[in-house]
């Protein structure tokens, strides 16, 4: 039993340094902060992958503001903030 928790350790950490190694490689897209706005909102830079080319940001909420090229410029809204409750 010992065994298969170790052999599972070993997998998991193997599949997250892959990852990894494909995010630097260029392989996967990537996406990172370009630009802050004073409301919050956010202007995304992202690279294509080799592999699986851009990043889709539509699904959270992000407008698509430039094609083409070797980089895509999104435009995200402010995320939304949480306050305990009863305030």
């Amino acid at each position: 039993m010992l065994g298969i928790a170790a052999l599972l350790i070993v997998l998991a950490i193997a599949v997250l340094r892959g990852t990894w190694a494909l995010h630097v490689s260029g392989m996967l897209g990537s996406c990172s902060v370009f630009s802050t706005e004073p409301d919050g909102a956010q202007v995304v830079r992202c690279t294509k992958g080799r592999l699986d080319g851009y990043p889709d940001l539509s699904r959270k909420n992000c407008t698509l503001q430039t094609l083409g090229g070797s980089v895509q410029f999104w435009s995200c809204p402010a995320p939304i903030a949480s306050a305990p409750a009863g305030i």
